[in-house]
């Protein structure tokens, strides 16, 4: 007996899965089969010692009209062919890319361009990091979150997916990068800054002659505009020491040295809205392009917009994720 699990379910496994849960979750081409009610009495039952137990199942079904229990929400879906991966026996959980166009009809527009964000990012959250995070694959990219919209059929939110779409980062690194990736690119409407799509955490080659002071064949630049030769670095100060003091001087110099306008921004430049501003004013005049403010309701929504990222950020997702909601 199959259990075929989607939205907030899937949302919390996806931001949460190790590197060894996502390489062990196998793309298959089963598909959601009816669910009975005691099917969806047991997959409380048949989730239990995996990474779903003491959890709100989240159940999708092709039929409409069944009622769910006090642990089991049953959403009525269309069977899309390899949209789901194998967990465990009998356990499966719908693809980043499902996952990101279920979550369009349960999110808001922004919350749902910092779930992309997340699912096309190169971390994972983890507590037990020194710095909250750990290094995890890409689980989705853009495009193949574009070819799942693309080949559904109408569903409710899918107008907000494509949309959300645009607005997507890859490989960001970071919750906080996350947080500005998001903030940086939403126009203004909705409270962003509306600068241009950037390359996250950008790879610049090292010539072989700067190869004897660094095992390194490449820097990595946070945010770059690569034709505007334009690059954004944050300064950390979670790793200091004079290697690491010495290799961020030597990558500056390198990039100023070929031509990019480098703009750095400081831990306490982060934490300050004012800053920030001043941040991407600077970006602004670096790419030569106007700020043309023309939503009268900006500053409002720039404060919600911040508010929503920061809450983003921070948050537990089985916590943020908690719902009760009924089937669709």
């Amino acid at each position: 007996m199959n259990i075929f699990l989607g939205h907030t379910t899937a949302c919390v496994f996806w931001l949460t899965a190790t590197q060894e849960q996502c390489d062990a979750a196998l793309p298959t081409s089963a598909a959601p089969s009816p669910a009975s009610a005691h099917t969806a009495k047991a997959a409380q039952l048949m989730a239990e010692g995996t990474v779903f137990a003491n959890q709100i199942l989240h159940v999708d079904t092709p039929q409409q009209g069944l009622r769910g229990s006090a642990h089991v929400v049953l959403h009525s879906c269309r069977s899309y062919p390899n949209a789901y991966r194998k967990v465990c026996k009998d356990v499966y959980v719908a693809s980043p890319e499902l996952t990101f166009a279920q979550m369009a009809s349960m999110l808001s527009f922004e919350e749902l361009v910092l779930l992309g964000n997340e699912l096309c990012s190169s971390y994972v959250r983890d507590e037990y990091s020194p710095t909250g995070t750990a290094e995890r694959a890409p689980l989705a990219t853009p495009a193949s979150i574009k070819r799942c919209l693309e080949s559904s059929s109408a569903f409710h939110g899918k107008k907000t997916a494509l949309k959300a779409l645009r607005y997507l980062t890859p490989l960001t690194a970071s919750p906080k990068e996350v947080e500005w990736a998001t903030r940086f690119v939403l126009r203004n409407q909705y409270g962003g800054y509306g600068l241009p799509a950037f390359k996250s955490n950008y790879h610049v080659p090292i010539p072989k002659s700067m190869r004897h002071l660094t095992d390194k064949t490449h820097f990595k630049i946070d945010f770059c505009w690569p034709a505007q030769k334009v690059a954004i670095e944050y300064d950390s100060d979670l790793h200091t020491g004079s290697e690491k003091i010495a290799l961020d001087t030597m990558r500056r110099n390198f990039l100023v040295a070929k031509g990019f306008k480098v703009i750095g921004i400081t831990r306490i430049q982060n934490n300050s809205e004012r800053e920030m501003d001043r941040v991407a004013a600077e970006v602004k005049r670096a790419l030569k392009q106007r700020s043309d403010i023309r939503c009268k309701e900006h500053l409002l929504r720039k404060g919600q917009l911040a508010a929503t990222c920061r809450a983003w950020a921070q948050m537990d997702p089985a916590k943020y994720f908690k719902t009760d909601k009924n089937c669709d």
